[in-house]
């Protein structure tokens, strides 16, 4: 066969390339749909929801990935003039974190910075 191809012209080759996608993306389709046959046919003589199967692969059955829901993070730090602002700790430090703090970076090593932020922390403050 590889003959045949290499005597096949650059046109010729384009053509079959489509054309074996194409009978690719058929014979894929139909694979799916046979697992999909087999994967019921399993479940319902096991008594098992197709649900309960998407739940433990991470799916909501719409062929996407469930959303994972985060769990709020309680605040650690509160602003010292306005208890209102708050910040959990994650992420990036606020300006008025740094303002305090006085720097544009905070440096997690800097025994200084960590000091001075551990100001803020809620319990220290109460």
């Amino acid at each position: 066969m590889s003959a045949a191809l290499e005597k096949m012209s650059y046109a010729e080759l384009l053509a079959l390339q489509t054309k074996t996608q194409e009978l690719i993306d058929q014979q894929r389709e139909q694979a799916l749909i046979d697992v999909v046959a087999q994967v019921r046919e399993l479940a319902e003589k096991n008594g098992i929801e197709i649900s309960d199967i998407l739940a433990k692969l991470g799916g909501n059955g719409s062929g996407e990935k469930a959303v994972k829901t985060r769990k709020k993070v309680q605040p650690k730090y509160q602003h010292p003039t306005d208890p209102d602002i708050k910040w959990s700790g994650q992420g990036m430090t606020p300006k008025w974190v740094l303002a305090y703090i006085g720097t544009d970076n905070f440096d997690k090593t800097n025994p200084e910075h960590v000091a001075k932020r551990d100001e803020l922390l809620i319990s220290a403050l109460q």
